[in-house]
This record gives C-alpha cells, sequence and structure tokens, in this order.
C-alpha cells in the first residue's frame, strides 16, 4: 500500500519526511503498518516506498505488492506531484476502496488511485494497475460500479522488457516467417482491448513512461506445409487471433486525462492525454460553467507550456484546436 496515517495526517509514498520518526495506521482497518523504505534489488528492479500490513493482518480487499506495481505507483504518485504542476488541479488517494451490491453481487474491491478535479468539475477517474493475473469478468464488474457513480477508469499494465523480463503484458514473439516482432495479447489483456474501446495502456519499465497502443491483425501467407503432427496445411493466408502488430499511438513522461464513454456499454474511461491538451479540455469546460478562478488559473499554464512548446507540437495543436484559441501562439497555415 502507498498511504498510510499518522494521527490526522496522511502520508503518501514517494516523499515522506523523516519517514521513520513516527508510527503509521492503515486507513482503511486502523490496524498499525510497517514502513518500507525505497530500496535497489538489483541494476534495474528498485522496490519503492510503501508500507505493508503484519502478516495475516489485512482483513479487508488489497493489492499484492510486487516491484512493477511499486514502480508503477510512484510514476502515477509523481505525475500528480508539483512537479508536473497538476497539483493544482487534482487531490489524490490511493487504494481506495468500494462496497456495494450491484446486479445480485456483492463488490467490495479497492482501486490504486483515485484522482479527482478540484473546483466546480470535479471529475473522478479510478486508476487501476495490474503486473500480475487478474480477472476480466471482475473488472468489467467493478467498471460498471464506477460508472454508475460517475468516476471514469483507467487500467494500466506492466510491460515485457529489458527491466521486467518476467512481464506478463506486452509480451513480444519473433515471427520467422515474416521476420516482424508481434506482440501476444491472449485471454484477459485481448477482453481488456476490447473493453477499452481497442487501446490498452502500459507502463514502461525501461522509459519510465505510459505507452498508448493500438493493434492491428497479424497474419502470415504460407505454401503447403506438412506439420510435426503429420497433418499438411494447404497453401493460403493463416490468420492470428493473439498475435497483433503493436501501434504506438503516444508515449507519456507526464499525462492528463482524456475522458471516453464506450459504445455499446456506456463505461467511463480515461486515457493518458498530453498535459497541455488536457489543460486546454479542462479549460473549456471551466469557461463553460463560469468558473474564472479555474479559468484563468488553466490559461497561465497554459501559456507557460506553449511559451516552451517545440514548433511541431505548436503546428499539431493548432491543427486540432484552431487558430483562434492558441492565439498568439498558433502556426500560419494550420487550421482546425
Amino acid at each position: 500500500m502507498f498511504s498510510a496515517m499518522s494521527g490526522e495526517t496522511r502520508y503518501i509514498a514517494g516523499n515522506i519526511p523523516d519517514p521513520k520518526s513516527r508510527k503509521y495506521t492503515c486507513p482503511t482497518c486502523e490496524e498499525e503498518v510497517s514502513h518500507v523504505s525505497e530500496t535497489r534489488r538489483s541494476l534495474n528492479i528498485i522496490v519503492s516506498e510503501h508500507f505493508r500490513h503484519k502478516a495475516g493482518d489485512a482483513k479487508h480487499p488489497h493489492k499484492r505488492f510486487t516491484w512493477q506495481v511499486g514502480n508503477m505507483m510512484s510514476y502515477l504518485i509523481g505525475n500528480f506531484s508539483g512537479n508536473t504542476g497538476l497539483d493544482q488541479f487534482f487531490d489524490v488517494e490511493t487504494e481506495r476502496r468500494y462496497s456495494a451490491s450491484m446486479e445480485g453481487k456483492n463488490l467490495d474491491f479497492v482501486v490504486d488511485m483515485l484522482a479527482t478535479e478540484k473546483g466546480l468539475n470535479q471529475r473522478k477517474t479510478a486508476i487501476i494497475v495490474e503486473s500480475d493475473e487478474f480477472n476480466a469478468n471482475e473488472l468489467l464488474s467493478q467498471m460498471h460500479l464506477l460508472s454508475s457513480q460517475g468516476i471514469y477508469t483507467m487500467l494500466v499494465l506492466s510491460a515485457k522488457g529489458t527491466a521486467n523480463p518476467s512481464g506478463k503484458y506486452f509480451r513480444p514473439e519473433f515471427r520467422r516467417h515474416t521476420g516482424e516482432t508481434v506482440r501476444k495479447i491472449p485471454g484477459n489483456e485481448k477482453a481488456v482491448y476490447e473493453l477499452f474501446g481497442e487501446r490498452n495502456i502500459y507502463f514502461d519499465h525501461d522509459t519510465q513512461s505510459l505507452m498508448a497502443v493500438k493493434f492491428n491483425d497479424y497474419s502470415e501467407e504460407h505454401d503447403e506445409r506438412q506439420l510435426s503432427t503429420g497433418h499438411v496445411l494447404e497453401a493460403g493466408t493463416q490468420e492470428f487471433g493473439t498475435k497483433k502488430r503493436p501501434e504506438t499511438l503516444g508515449r507519456f513522461k507526464a499525462f492528463g486525462f482524456e475522458y471516453k464513454r464506450t459504445s455499446p456499454g456506456g463505461l467511463l474511461i480515461a486515457r493518458p492525454a498530453p498535459i497541455v491538451d488536457y489543460y486546454l479540455d479542462l479549460e473549456k469546460r471551466a469557461e463553460a460553467k463560469h468558473d474564472d478562478d479555474l479559468s484563468e488559473t488553466v490559461g497561465e499554464r497554459i501559456g507557460i507550456m506553449l511559451d516552451s512548446m517545440s514548433q511541431g507540437e505548436r503546428a499539431r495543436l493548432t491543427g486540432k484546436y484552431g487558430a483562434e484559441k492558441l492565439g498568439g501562439y498558433a502556426v500560419a497555415g494550420q487550421s482546425s
């Protein structure tokens, strides 16, 4: 777990002053928990600062700690800190518990992080991170409950890579027949791809960034051939259901949110977006609700970001939002 109470103060892992100077309790069950300092297990593996119950003490839903989850949570906590400026616009809570009965099911679960917008908008996003196996049907039930309460869901999967060679998700496979490296997305990984509008979000432990990935179909053309079992396959096209060509739509060292509603199903989902895009959307919503203070604060952040932005990025924003919206930062010849 990544937050704990000491008296009336909640501490979130990542930048706790003098952490060994006080005792901590679990925000959910109020049992005493111990503080675990950040340690380096190997060249590539850092075990992030966190808290833990004594063995067998947690009598409520909780997520199993892995170094991958710790790494992802450290990234997420940092994303909503003063380093990005997003702490001005979000309140963040870790290990938020939800318990309810829905459609004959008793649901009791925790989301790894709840990011709540400040001000009049107050959109809430539940971020769920996974490095182990999980149940897509259970996740679907949880998303229905969250959506019924107006909460968006973003799922982040731990990608296999140099720093995470045992990773269960975004696993590469070299296809000798075509010389391509594809990705294997079986079972729940494929199910959530469809659940989240044909977009999976992965955490790349090598680059410490999020990846938004779309998958394209993969097939191979084969001549007639005999398998080791003795069966003969006729010449033709072989389609693969769980081997896909990955298309990276974006990488994010830091991110804001893009909010969506799936169809069919009407589930509320969130995706990472460039922070400036998030600010432009937030400014639009603040203006619509006549929240002048928020609009002014966001406008200042947009101006700071645009002032230091590359010509290429300004061109992208001008094309997406129009020259009028970008004002003096618009690129000539670009329009929405």
